[in-house]
């Protein structure tokens, strides 16, 4: 069932989304309407056919602490941005 043009839309934050059951479950959530934010240790593939990827996509190596804390930083700040209001939205008369 398709979310309600009302209904925050839904976020998942999925690691290893290179390749495989990853990449299918970024597809199938993004397909449903979900904004998919995907880690992997690879860059986004330019040959990917998933439109919504790039922007969404963040390379990190999970089991490098610091590189970890700075995916975590940068998830943050882009789930922040997308909570401040856009254009008309801000709510001024």
């Amino acid at each position: 069932m398709p979310p309600s043009s009302n209904a925050p839309r839904r976020t998942l934050l999925l690691t290893g989304a290179s390749r495989g059951i990853g990449h299918a479950t970024a597809i199938r959530f993004s397909s449903a309407g979900w904004r998919v934010i995907t880690c992997s240790r690879h860059a986004f593939p330019e040959v990917c056919p998933w439109g919504a990827g790039p922007e969404d996509h963040i390379e990190v190596d999970l089991g490098d602490p610091k590189d970890t804390t700075r995916a975590i930083s940068e998830i943050r700040q882009r789930l922040e941005n997308d909570e401040q209001p856009h254009g008309d939205d801000r709510g001024g008369d």
